[in-house]
């Protein structure tokens, strides 16, 4: 049986719990989630929305407050990908978008990292990146796993988060 667990790329990510704090959901990352993780984020700074934290402290609240089972406002942290039937997700920081699919609920699986500056209009400027190539992509990854089917979940925002 293929599941997250034994693929070896997947990386299941695990954060220190405060008192009183406890797993309520699962994040799992792929390879260039990592890499994005490791080589990408630390060196990003602040986009145009001017952030009081730094883009890594940005991943550091998201991953925990998803791990905690902190409530996940439909739009503002966490978004699916059009077409909606794609179950593609981003969970969304001020400066990073992480994106991805729900594989069961509560369980996500982090693809890859954006920088938000790049996934929206400058003044007249288009995006440097596309929504629809991210959603693409995720796709594309999830497709080539060897994850026994159904490799996503699907129904309700409230039943997945």
């Amino acid at each position: 049986m293929a599941t997250l667990d034994n693929i070896p790329i997947t990386t299941k990510i695990t954060i220190s719990l405060g008192r009183r704090e406890f797993e309520e959901r699962q994040f799992y990352a792929l390879p260039a989630f990592m890499n994005d993780l490791r080589n990408v984020v630390p060196a990003l700074q602040t986009g145009r929305l001017d952030a009081p934290l730094s883009p890594l402290e940005q991943l550091d609240d998201i991953l925990h407050r998803w791990i905690i089972g902190k409530p996940m406002r439909y739009g503002r942290w966490l978004n699916d990908l059009s077409p909606q039937d794609s179950e593609t997700w981003e969970l969304k920081t001020a400066d990073l978008r992480i994106f991805g699919w729900i594989y069961r609920p509560k369980i996500f699986v982090g693809a890859f990292i954006g920088y938000t500056d790049h996934y929206k209009r400058h003044g007249n400027q288009p995006a440097v990146e596309s929504y629809d190539a991210a959603r693409n992509r995720v796709i594309e990854i999830r497709n080539r796993l060897d994850l026994d089917e159904p490799k996503f979940a699907t129904g309700v925002f409230d039943a997945l988060v």
